[in-house]
């Protein structure tokens, strides 16, 4: 209710009643066959998927975007719906005279009104996928068993964001002999207060007045920005495997595989033709008034026609035929693996322990591994003509290649003996990578241990030393600026910072208590890869138990505590944390802040906070906790039997780049639930029918970022879903399933714009923690011949 009514007073009609959409369909075959009396095999696969689209505008609590007020939690209106200074009618900010929006008939109205983004965005993006292989093997001998895999994909899905258009900060100046300014117009926005320059017109000679005016509006004729993202790829394996000797036998093969990203964007508009667009004289060869693209007259541009936004019902299918432009990506990625390896098993020579029944087990092999990428956007994404694009991106390629030596072992010393087991193992992987020009080393290993005194209980325990390297995609992802944050402290009139602070971050003492603030709460960040990252090193320690005691049939219990810390961290630092820590005096921090001509970060695609994915030696990642699962299965007579399964994890401390630790939440980062679990309750009847009811819950998490203080976004509470399902055997070939997740339909809890980013959010929620649209029913069948 509360949210609706936020909808409603900003005068924006909520969707009533009950919405039935987003349905998925899922096909899959197999198809198998054993050749020349079962030495040969031959398998096939083919799986066709195709999800329909949820619209944000399909649900209340995201129909509009939520900005937080100071309400206090549980009183009413505690959400205003927020919005985005570029709008429609067109937004003309003259610093000089003020905010106005061009009225019909080429008049001007004071102030504007937000325009609301979210209904034109996807919760659930459309998706179709198709894939296919197939997998085949042949003994010539024992020694001899050549395979091959072939497999292949193909992913299409659209993602549609809102309208694109003049952008604040694409057109900032208006020359005074525009034809398509009224007279009202004109005279507001070209008084000499206002007025910042003069040109020499190329056609006339004539002097003409600059006025400073920031132009904005929305593409709302044109609809929404849409990306068709289509990934191809195919991966090819050939090998052979077989026993050497007695005990001793190896595997080699060779795998290919390429990726194919085809990125093509439409419904975004052109800089240069919109900024052509705009400026419109009066044709001086015509007698009557004939309002013309001045690129036309001087012959840079014969194609432009005027964009009018300056009076309603001005814009015309010709003028955006000519703004709107089709912008392309392209790219692909390859990998080659070369890989062998012989295994050892000692029983067959003695080599086993007196108390054990298997012997030492050990393996040694090598791999040769290249990975390649190549990323070319057109000539729209590299000069950054794009008015939604954010930043100019530019083509990228690279490689790099690891050479890999590994071993391990594993060694019973008591097997069913006077305990029941006593193993360890161990492993040792050295690798060396050369990432074009740099090169570097690594070293992993483990060691593990499993001990049972009696059947009825075993103890495990294992120490990692894990290295990853960065991948080709941290490497070698093209550099462009985007949406990153969610506040600017020195934004405003009544910044929330001071002043000292905040020239800092490149704010001048003129410009402080002017800085315009975004009423999306969207900021930029310039992101992208970095060649010279080194790799990270995580220590990570496992301990636990398995219980299934004999005097309890069907009862399986785990518990498992683990401890990670990572090292030389590859990520990208908080947006919010390089503030903080250039607000602390930190000189490297608050180089990494960008502020354009005007002292924004959001208003050109000049204004932003470097973020480009490195390493942080003196930071590091760490969580413990304890992992949980249990199961039960107890036949009822000729009831039928009942089933139950448990699976939780209780998280212990956490540290992260962005701060956000355990049971909390900020602008840089999703919920970090301190519990979660997934309850299952089931009871199947003699005649195959069964039927099960789950319960997942996600413990309570609160604002970790000291800078966010809305009450509506301090705290998220407990959220618990209720799913229910039934199976039915009806032949022995032939069987049915049925079901509802979130059978109540909870709605997910929603926080404003002041902490959620669509890096890690969308629609005013987590769609990856929550429920984010609702009850989902699902059915399905499975037949065999």
């Amino acid at each position: 209710d509360d949210i609706i009514s936020a909808n409603t007073a900003a005068g924006y009609r909520p969707p009533h009643g009950l919405a039935t959409d987003g349905g998925a369909a899922d096909i899959a075959a197999v198809i198998g066959a054993a050749l020349d009396d079962g030495r040969g095999h031959v398998q096939a696969y083919a799986t066709y998927r195709r999800q329909r689209a949820v619209l944000q505008s399909s649900r209340d609590y995201s129909f509009c975007g939520l900005g937080a007020n100071d309400a206090p939690i549980g009183a009413a209106g505690r959400f205003n719906c927020a919005g985005s200074f570029t709008t429609t009618p067109t937004l003309l900010y003259a610093p000089a005279v003020g905010v106005f929006s061009a009225g019909p008939d080429r008049t001007l109205l004071n102030g504007y009104t937000l325009f609301n983004f979210n209904p034109y965005n996807y919760y659930q993006r459309p998706d179709e996928r198709y894939t296919a292989g197939a997998f085949a093997d042949y003994e010539i001998a024992p020694g001899f068993k050549p395979y091959l895999e072939a497999m292949f994909m193909d992913d299409t899905s659209d993602a549609l964001i809102a309208p694109s258009g003049l952008f604040f900060g694409n057109v900032n100046t208006l020359n005074c002999d525009n034809a398509l300014l009224g007279p009202e117009q004109r005279a507001a926005l070209c008084q000499p207060a206002n007025i910042v320059g003069q040109i020499v017109d190329p056609v006339t000679g004539n002097t003409v007045d600059v006025a400073q005016v920031f132009v904005a509006r929305r593409n709302v004729e044109g609809g929404g920005r849409n990306n068709n993202l289509e990934h191809t790829a195919y991966r090819l394996v050939a090998g052979m495997r077989g026993d050497v000797l007695k005990g001793v036998s190896y595997d080699a093969s060779y795998q290919y595989g390429r990726t194919l990203r085809q990125d093509t964007n439409t419904g975004d508009f052109s800089t240069t033709r919109l900024l052509r667009s705009i400026d419109a004289v009066d044709n001086p060869n015509t007698p009557e008034f004939d309002p013309t693209c001045r690129s036309v007259l001087t012959g840079v541009d014969p194609n432009c026609v005027p964009y009018d936004i300056f009076t309603q019902g001005g814009v015309t299918a010709a003028a955006l035929n000519y703004v709107q432009v089709v912008a392309l990506q392209r790219g692909t990625v390859e990998e080659a693996v070369a890989h062998a390896d012989m295994t050892f098993v000692g029983a067959d020579y003695g080599l086993k322990s007196p108390w054990a029944e298997n012997g030492l087990g050990f393996n040694i092999g090598a791999e040769y591994r290249k990975e390649q990428s190549d990323f070319v956007p057109d000539l729209l994404y590299q000069t950054d003509d794009l008015a939604g694009g954010g930043g100019a991106i530019p083509p990228v390629s690279g490689q790099f290649d690891v050479r890999e030596f590994f071993a391990e072992t594993q060694i019973p010393i008591v097997e069913h003996n006077f305990i029941d087991l006593l193993q360890v193992s161990a492993g040792y992987r050295f690798s060396n990578y050369k990432v074009d020009t740099n090169s570097f080393n690594t070293s992993t290993y483990k060691f593990a241990a499993e001990f049972a005194p009696i059947r009825d209980i075993r103890f495990r325990a294992s120490y990692n030393r894990a290295v990853r390297a960065p991948n080709i995609v941290e490497l070698f992802f093209p550099q462009g600026v985007g949406l990153a944050g969610t506040a600017d402290p020195c934004a405003g009139a009544a910044p929330v910072a001071t002043q000292a602070q905040c020239a800092l971050t490149g704010v001048s003492a003129a410009q402080y208590g002017k800085v315009i603030k975004n009423p999306a709460n969207q900021y930029n960040g310039l992101a992208g890869g970095n060649p010279n990252l080194a790799p990270e090193k995580a220590d990570s320690f496992t301990a636990g138990v398995i219980l299934q005691p004999r005097f309890i049939p069907g009862l399986a219990l785990t518990a498992d505590y683990f401890d990670i810390k990572v090292k030389n961290v590859i990520g990208t630092e908080a947006y919010g944390s390089v503030i903080a820590a250039c607000f602390a005096g930190d000189a490297a921090e608050c180089a990494l802040i960008h502020r354009d001509r005007f002292g924004s970060l959001f208003a050109t695609s000049d204004g932003f906070i470097t973020l480009l994915t490195r390493n942080f030696p003196g930071v590091g990642l760490s969580t413990k906790g304890w992992d949980f699962s249990g199961t039960y299965s107890r036949r009822l007579g000729g009831l039928g039997t009942l089933n139950a399964s448990f699976v939780g994890t209780l998280q212990g401390k956490t540290n992260t780049l962005g701060g956000t630790g355990t049971g909390h939440f900020s602008p840089d980062s999703t919920p970090n639930n301190k519990f979660r679990s997934k309850t299952r309750i089931g009871f199947t009847l003699p005649n195959g029918i069964g039927l099960s009811g789950q319960w997942r819950y996600f413990s309570a998490v609160t604002q970790s970022d000291p800078t966010v203080t809305q009450p509506a976004n301090l705290k998220i509470n407990a959220q618990s879903y209720f799913d229910l399902a039934m199976t039915a055997r009806v032949t022995n070939k032939f069987s049915l399933r049925v079901g509802a997740n979130n059978i109540l339909d909870r709605s997910p809890p929603v926080v404003g714009g002041e902490t959620l980013i669509p890096t890690f959010g969308n629609g005013n929620t987590y769609p990856q923690v929550y429920d984010s649209l609702g009850r989902y029913m699902f059915a399905g069948v499975t037949m065999d011949f």
